[in-house]
């Protein structure tokens, strides 16, 4: 503590004394006067080495600075920038969403027209698959009979195509069967007659 003007000072405050620091300007010095040099021009080393022991002593010296807050990008525009990009979203959202509803609604088309064409598709397949396999059922239920002893089945032919053709040839088998069946009746009854 010192005394000044009746006042009481504190000198040990936690500030240092700075050193007095003499400039002299370059003519002085290169017309030779003695004019004496600060002690940062006389020796820098001790300057730099009391800075880097205050940063060390430091609490938060390990720590890295603090940031300034980060505001939202929003916030940081300008007023003109903000503005433009409220026309822009004004100008492009709404065609963005009609665009959008106009592609939603072609793929929904799409899907109703690709839904519908398989609809179309499965009962033309139907159709043909009855219509194609119905002489052929005929013929295997035509065989099946007479397999089990009907001679007198008959297929209906309706065509001259293949299935005519097979349906045809099936008739005509069964009428020689029935033929040879009836020749071997007539042979037996014989044979009965000859042997009483």
């Amino acid at each position: 503590m010192t005394q000044r003007d009746g006042k009481t000072t504190n000198r040990n405050d936690g500030f240092q004394k700075q050193p007095k620091l003499i400039v002299s300007t370059s003519s002085e010095r290169m017309n030779g006067a003695n004019a004496p040099l600060s002690p940062l021009a006389q020796n820098p080393k001790p300057l730099a080495q009391k800075r880097s022991q205050a940063k060390m002593a430091s609490p938060n010296s390990d720590q890295p600075p603090k940031k300034p807050p980060k505001t939202a990008w929003w916030e940081r525009l300008s007023l003109r920038n903000k503005a433009i990009i409220c026309a822009i979203a004004i100008a492009v959202v709404p065609s963005a969403i009609v665009g959008i509803s106009t592609y939603i609604s072609g793929i929904i088309g799409v899907a109703i027209g690709t839904f519908l064409s398989v609809i179309v598709e499965i009962a033309i397949a139907i159709f043909l698959v009855q219509y194609l396999i119905r002489p052929i059922l005929s013929v295997a239920s035509a065989v099946k009979h007479l397999e089990g002893g009907k001679l007198d089945t008959r297929i209906k032919v309706e065509t001259e195509d293949e299935f005519g053709i097979l349906g045809t040839s099936i008739n005509q088998l069964a009428d020689r069967l029935q033929i040879l069946l009836a020749e071997k009746e007539a042979v037996a009854r014989q044979d009965r007659l000859l042997s009483n």
